[in-house]
Order: C-alpha cells, then sequence, then structure tokens
C-alpha cells in the first residue's frame, strides 16, 4: 500500500514538471494587479492562469499595462495579458502615444511587451502624452468648460457692442459734418432771414406761356405784380433745389441781367388744371386764359420740412398756406375733382418779350439793339462765371450749363436777361477751386457730361472729355462755346449787316445741316468729327467794317480746344470796342482788318 501511494506522488511530480514545462514554452510570465480598475470581474482570473501577482499570459498576446495619466504623472492602473484584437504600443519605445479619455474625463495610456515581467513601470519608458482633446487639464469637469464658454460669449457680446458704438459715433460726426456744412453755406447771405417770410398776398395764375423738360412757366399776379410763376414736376424737385442755392448765393441780386428772383415754394394742384397751351404771337402776349385752380391744398408735408431744414438749399423756400393763393375759377373746369400733384414753385419777375429766340424770330434786330442784346448777354455771363470776395459775403464762380437763346429772356429796355438755373453748378465756397470739387446737384462724371442742349453742346461734352480735375473752369468754357453760339444767332438775325436789309428766317444752330429735329448723333458728327460750326453770312454790307472782329470774337469762343477759348469778360470787353457810337463802321484798334469779309 505504501509503495503505491509512493508512486502516485512520484507520476504527480513528474506530470506537474511536464504542465510547468509546456506552459513556459507556451506563455510569458506577467505581473499581475487590479488597482481596483475593474471591481467584481471574474474573468480576469478565468481567462488565464493567475498565481498571486503572476499571470500566465500567452506569448502571442504578451503582458499590458494600463496607466492613468492625472496631474502631470503616470499611475499603473491594471497589470494584465494584452488584448490579440487590438494594436498596442510597446512598453519599451520612448515614442509619443496618444492617450484617450473617458466619459468622467480620465486619461489612460495602455503599452504591451513580449517578455517575462516586462510589464511594470520601472520598465516602461513614459512617452510624453498627446491628447485627444487640447486640454492641457484634463481633469477639468463639464462645469468648468461651461464657464470657459460663457467667458467667451460674454468677451464677443462686449467686442460686437463696442463695433457698434464706434460706428454709431462715426455716423454721428459725418452727419454733423455735414449739418455743419450746410449752416456755413445758408448763413454767407446776410439777406436771408429778410426773405423768410409767407405768401402774405393772393397768387392768382392767368396763363401758361411756356414749357420745358421740368415743367411749365405761367404768368401770375402776385401782391399786384405781374409775375412768372415756374411750376416743377416732383419728380424734378433735385433740379428746384439747384436753382435755388444759385439764387440765394450773396451778390446774386447785384447784376441787373440776372432774372430777379421774388419767392418760392410748393403748391398742391389738381393735374387737370395743368393744361398747357402756348401762343406766342411774336412774344408772351397775349396769354391764352387757363382753367383755374380750384381744387388744390397749399401745403408743405412734414416729411419735406424735415428734408428741408437739413438742406440749405431750402433756406429761402416758403411754407404755403392755404390761405394765401386764389384762384379765379374758370366756369368750364368748376367742380372737376382728380389726382393733386405737389408741384415746386419758384415766383420770378415777368418779361412779356418772353425768351430771345421767339424775339429773334418776330422782331427786327438792327446794330443799336444788337449792341445792347450782345454786352448785356456778357455781362450777365460774366458776373456768373465771376468770384465776389467782399469782406462780409464771397460769391463763388457759378456755372450755367445750359446756356441757350431760350434760357434767355428780354426786358422792356430789350436787354439780356439771363435765367434757368436748375443744371448750374457752383465753385467751392473757397480761393482754391483747383482739386474740381464742387456744390452741384449732379455730379458723377456721366450727368456732368451730358447735360445741356444739344446744339449748344461744346465737343468736349459729346466726347465726354471734361476735365474734371479742375471742374469749374471746364464747365465755364462750355459756357463760353454756348455763348459763341447764341451771339451768332443774334448777329445771323441783325438786318444792317445785309446790303438787302433782309435778314434769312430764323434757323437754330445746325439747323440747316442737321433739319430742325437734329438727332444727338449727327449733331455730334458736325461738331466733333468734322468739326464744323453755324456759317457766317456771305453777302454783308461793305459799311460795317468791324464785322470782321465781331466774326472773330464768336470763333474764338466756340474754339475746339476748350483752353483756347476766350473768357466771358473778355467778350464783354471787345463789345465795347466792337460796338463804337452803336455802329459797326470803325475799325477796333485791336482787329488791324479792313476786310468785309464776315
Amino acid at each position: 500500500m505504501k509503495n503505491f501511494l509512493l508512486l502516485n506522488i512520484i507520476f504527480a511530480a513528474i506530470k506537474t514538471l511536464l504542465s510547468q514545462n509546456g506552459m513556459e514554452q507556451d506563455f510569458l510570465k506577467c505581473n499581475f494587479k487590479n488597482y481596483n480598475f475593474v471591481s467584481n470581474n471574474k474573468s480576469l482570473y478565468e481567462t488565464y492562469n493567475v498565481d498571486e501577482s503572476v499571470i500566465y499570459c500567452p506569448k502571442h498576446v504578451g503582458c499590458s499595462l494600463l496607466l492613468k495619466y492625472d496631474n502631470s504623472n503616470y499611475h499603473p492602473v491594471l497589470k494584465y495579458c494584452g488584448n490579440k484584437n487590438s494594436v498596442c504600443k510597446r512598453c519599451d519605445t520612448a515614442e509619443s502615444h496618444e492617450i484617450h479619455s473617458d466619459k468622467q474625463s480620465h486619461w489612460y495610456y495602455t503599452c504591451c511587451c513580449f517578455e517575462n515581467y516586462c510589464n511594470s513601470i520601472e520598465k516602461t519608458i513614459l512617452p510624453k502624452p498627446i491628447f485627444s482633446y487640447m486640454n492641457v487639464n484634463p481633469t477639468k469637469t463639464n462645469t468648468q468648460l461651461e464657464i470657459t464658454y460663457i467667458h467667451i460669449t460674454i468677451s464677443l457680446m462686449t467686442l460686437m457692442l463696442l463695433f457698434a458704438f464706434v460706428v454709431s459715433v462715426l455716423f454721428y460726426l459725418i452727419k454733423y459734418k455735414k449739418i455743419c456744412l450746410i449752416k456755413k453755406k445758408s448763413s454767407t447771405n446776410d439777406d436771408e432771414h429778410a426773405l423768410l417770410v409767407n405768401f402774405d398776398k393772393n397768387l392768382t395764375l392767368q396763363g401758361n406761356v411756356a414749357n420745358g423738360r421740368f415743367g411749365s412757366v405761367w404768368t401770375a399776379d402776385y401782391k399786384g405784380e405781374s409775375v412768372a410763376v415756374k411750376l416743377i414736376l416732383p419728380q424734378h424737385c433735385k433740379h428746384f433745389l439747384n436753382e435755388i442755392s444759385v439764387y440765394n448765393l450773396p451778390c446774386m441780386s447785384n447784376s441787373r441781367y440776372i432774372l430777379r428772383f421774388i419767392d418760392a415754394g410748393s403748391l398742391e394742384l389738381s393735374n387737370d388744371d395743368i393744361s398747357p397751351k402756348v401762343d406766342f404771337n411774336g412774344n408772351f402776349g397775349p396769354c391764352i386764359p387757363q382753367p383755374s385752380l380750384n381744387n388744390f391744398k397749399s401745403k408743405l408735408s412734414a416729411q419735406e420740412n424735415k428734408k428741408y431744414e437739413l438742406n440749405a438749399r431750402m433756406s429761402i423756400i416758403r411754407t404755403v398756406s392755404a390761405s394765401s393763393l386764389s384762384i379765379t375759377p374758370h366756369p368750364t373746369y368748376n367742380n372737376v375733382k382728380s389726382k393733386l400733384t405737389l408741384y415746386k414753385v419758384i415766383v420770378f419777375e415777368y418779361h412779356p418779350h418772353g425768351s430771345l429766340q421767339n424775339y429773334l424770330k418776330y422782331n427786327q434786330v438792327n446794330v443799336a439793339k444788337l449792341k445792347i442784346l450782345m454786352k448785356s448777354l456778357s455781362a450777365a455771363v460774366a458776373f456768373l462765371h465771376s468770384t465776389i470776395n467782399l469782406s462780409a459775403s464771397y460769391k463763388p464762380p457759378v456755372a450755367h450749363r445750359d446756356l441757350n437763346s431760350r434760357n434767355i429772356l428780354i426786358n422792356k429796355e430789350e436787354e439780356c436777361i439771363l435765367c434757368d438755373f436748375n443744371l448750374s453748378c457752383i465753385g467751392k465756397y473757397n480761393d482754391n477751386i483747383s482739386d474740381g470739387a464742387v456744390f452741384s446737384s449732379d455730379k458723377s462724371e456721366y450727368q456732368i457730361n451730358e447735360v445741356g442742349t444739344k446744339r449748344y453742346m461744346a465737343p468736349e461734352l459729346f466726347e465726354r472729355a471734361l476735365d474734371l480735375s479742375d471742374c469749374i473752369t471746364a464747365l465755364k468754357q462750355v459756357d463760353i462755346y454756348a455763348l459763341g453760339m447764341v451771339l451768332w444767332e443774334m448777329s445771323r438775325m441783325t438786318v444792317d449787316i445785309y446790303d438787302s436789309g433782309q435778314p434769312p428766317k430764323y434757323r437754330l444752330p445746325f439747323e440747316e445741316e442737321t433739319n430742325k429735329a437734329g438727332s444727338f448723333e449727327n449733331i455730334k458728327i458736325e461738331i466733333v468729327r468734322d468739326n464744323l460750326r453755324p456759317p457766317f453770312p456771305v453777302k454783308v454790307s461793305s459799311k460795317l467794317m468791324n464785322l470782321a472782329y465781331l466774326k472773330q470774337t464768336i470763333t474764338e469762343c466756340w474754339e475746339r480746344d476748350s483752353e483756347a477759348r476766350i473768357t466771358a469778360a473778355c467778350v464783354h470787353s471787345r463789345m465795347t470796342k466792337i460796338f463804337y457810337n452803336n455802329t459797326l463802321e470803325r475799325i477796333s484798334a485791336d482787329s488791324g482788318n479792313e476786310s468785309t469779309d464776315y
């Protein structure tokens, strides 16, 4: 019996030794320890053979070490076998490894090795961690992150509010600067405040006498005086403001050859009441009686008042009350109801002879009258172009921009009166205007080049080659070109220069070459491509020797080169030399030419 027991013990020992030798051949001895990382998990102990602090792991799996990164240090969490289903970094290399976070924001690092007892922190080369998130503090909580987001949001909102405040301040300063500029312009005329009165007498419209691009002209009775009233369509309000700004300049009333301004305002009336009919019969009278304006309300809207208060050009606009106007009813148009339109109204001095164009059509002009017409017109343009700098007031130069025989009136003394400044351009309010900045209603290059009446437009306007570096000077040269055309119209209709004593039928510039309609392109070809000008009469009186000097003056006005044109002051000075003793018989000392060619 004893022998049997001994044999069993021997066989068991041999079996144990054989099993241990086989395990040593197929398994690694790895350090094993669970630092409370996995609780109540028996699989850690059941998967592989565990002997206290040693675990037998298959060689193809190897040993593994799980470390926790906390407060810039690594702490062992679990020593165990590797995972055959995942790629594991080696513990004996110094390469940087990415560490990952769990839901509690804990950061972990795992490495593997393939030697006995290699999964200890002492044998592991610890790398510099690269976090999955850009967070230098791996223990930061969700509450701390929310606080960070709140701080960022508050900072952004503060920056936005600061930006909005800066923009508001800049906008206010720009607006304030504009208002100051407007006040400065409005304060240049000492007589302005004397004109700030409402209509205190009846204004009775009588008849329509002319029509233009921007409205119509009517005769009327105002304060017992016969006046001319311009009704401007509401869509052309900017031209109304521009004309008012010109009349509001200092010293504008000093020239007797500038149309006298009386009053301005707004008038709401029926469209049916405005039925333009014109019958000049050689002048502006007698006028055809027109329907009454019995369906109207004279007022300025609150929106307009607010706008006008910010515009210096409206410093002399009147607020027309309903009781200030009286229109005599016409029986044909009584009780007619139609849509009301708010017209802009300017009241001027009335000149019964009408425009220069109609005056030349229906009246004979001799040399004496020609002298008066030419001297008065050249004086008006010279005054408009001049700069007046007095101690108490300053008048900048003004370019008319639409000078033609329709925009010139004839007064009782048969002198020229310059009018219609709705397209005019005012120079800067200082002595230096070389930078081309102007106060005008039209500021774009296209608008500056395109305005005017086509038959009187200078070549540079057709070519859109206006010198905008010195804008006001360039526009004055455009006026001189148009002045030459008007002087040509006057001289052509003068009876004394013809041997027969009979002038030809009145014609507009280039009317014979391009017919009366004369398209823009046809006139452009005549002026720009062919460099033609209206022809002078051929058969003229041999007694009027100064006709050659007059022709020279007109020719120098419409030169192709704008820089070669003479000034309005020069034209006015030459008129005195040309019309010596109210005739054209004396040869001017400046002409040096006794030729009778005209």
